[in-house]
């Protein structure tokens, strides 16, 4: 046993719970690798890696077993993947002959907790849903211990450290700012900022003034009054307006998605400041298949609710990005331009010429094939003579839509 080839490489995965470990092995294993921005498990992924939980190699340290024998039988592969806490010096010494490196996966405190909250709701207890305002970040706050980077050092092994706040995952050169952000209220009024919304956050309004009366409306179109324990997803979430408000009603995380990276740095600069439980991904989904929801097992969940808000007209595929989000998702709200009609089409007469426009017939017609329900198609605050917003959900397949407001008329 002792003579059996060393692999490679042994990556060590390191991080708090609910840091993302058994995520981020679960998306090794499927290979599901846009969402890992890390060259070193890219490699493992591409060339072969074995795995070992965390549960065995806690067996073998309780027994006093030696840490290499983790390896025997999986010799066939030129990686090594650990995922070991307390146990992490005893695996690298067993390893000393090889490459050992430690990725060390950091979020933000105020994720963590709000992951952890996650984990309890996924698991049925709604106790865990508790208010996301900042006056819980004294509490929240001892997730992290101050010695917490010195903890995870090892000596003479190499670390990467990866910041699993947002997706796609990125390397973070400097973990304290992950770790420690300072805490200070927004300001975003400034005019230099690309910053058109008005957005509540917490217990204010912030950056368009003249705006608020029109985004409240916006937002009570759109997102249910009462939140509680949601999972939202946003796509195309602009500055993050939808999001934030979902928290404020009391939805358990959420995440948004957005091209335009002015955007996507506004979303991070405010969640750092407010310590909300908002994850943010500068995406493409032209290109890339929309986010998963993972549970404490790495299993696949669905979100609780997904926006497709003043998106749909503009991709490439409407019907394709629609059902996708049907298939992962328990309820959907959709704002669109619409047309008469059974398929999408792109009107020359339209406000927006070269755009899609949705008819209720085909939206309707999509939400029943995928075991979904029309709640409701309404005529929104948001250019109201062009555009709707459809509510879809698996609870109401069966259902007939009721149209609120201006009449449908060819």
């Amino acid at each position: 046993m002792s003579d059996s080839p060393l692999p490679r490489v042994v990556i060590i995965l390191r991080g708090t719970m609910c840091s993302g470990k058994t995520v981020l092995q679960g998306l090794m294993e499927r290979e599901d690798m846009h969402l890992v921005e890390v060259p070193l498990l890219c490699e493992a992924v591409a060339e072969g890696y074995n795995y070992v939980p965390v549960d065995l190699v806690h067996a073998f340290r309780a027994t006093g077993r030696n840490m290499r024998e983790l390896n025997y039988g999986m010799e066939d592969r030129p990686y090594l993947v650990v995922d070991a806490c307390v146990s992490a010096k005893e695996v690298a010494a067993a390893f000393a002959e090889t490459r050992v490196v430690q990725v060390v996966l950091v979020a933000p405190w105020y994720l963590v907790a709000a992951r952890r909250r996650l984990r309890l709701v996924m698991d049925g207890i709604p106790l865990a849903a508790i208010d996301n305002h900042p006056r819980y970040v004294a509490w929240a706050n001892t997730y992290y211990s101050h010695n917490y980077r010195e903890q995870m050092v090892l000596e003479g092994v190499e670390e990467v450290w990866v910041n699993t706040a947002d997706c796609p995952w990125r390397v973070e050169e400097d973990p304290d700012t992950v770790l420690r952000p300072m805490f200070a209220w927004p300001y975003i009024d400034d005019p230099t900022q690309l910053y058109q919304q008005a957005l509540h956050i917490g217990e204010g309004w912030y950056g368009n003034r003249a705006r608020v009366g029109f985004e409240q409306a916006r937002l009570d179109a759109v997102l249910p009054a009462d939140c509680a324990g949601l999972t939202v997803l946003d796509v195309g979430s602009s500055e993050g307006g939808f999001c934030f408000e979902a928290l404020n009603r009391g939805a358990v995380y959420t995440m948004g998605l957005e091209l335009r990276q002015p955007q996507v740095d506004l979303m991070v600069t405010l969640r750092s400041q407010t310590f909300q439980a908002l994850s943010v991904a500068q995406y493409d989904v032209n290109k890339l298949p929309l986010p998963v929801l993972y549970d404490r097992y790495g299993e696949a969940r669905l979100w609780g609710l997904t926006l497709l808000l003043n998106v749909l007209h503009r991709v490439e595929d409407p019907g394709k990005l629609l059902r996708e989000a049907l298939v992962k998702s328990e309820r959907v709200v959709v704002e669109a331009p619409f047309c008469m009609g059974t398929e999408p089409g792109k009107p020359e007469d339209a406000k927006y010429p070269g755009t899609w426009h949705l008819p209720p017939a085909w939206v309707t017609q999509v939400a029943h094939a995928h075991g979904f329900g029309m709640k409701r198609i309404e005529v929104g605050p948001y250019v109201p003579e062009q555009r709707l917003i459809f509510e879809m959900s698996r609870e109401a397949f069966g259902g007939t839509a009721k149209l609120v407001g201006t009449q449908l008329r060819d």
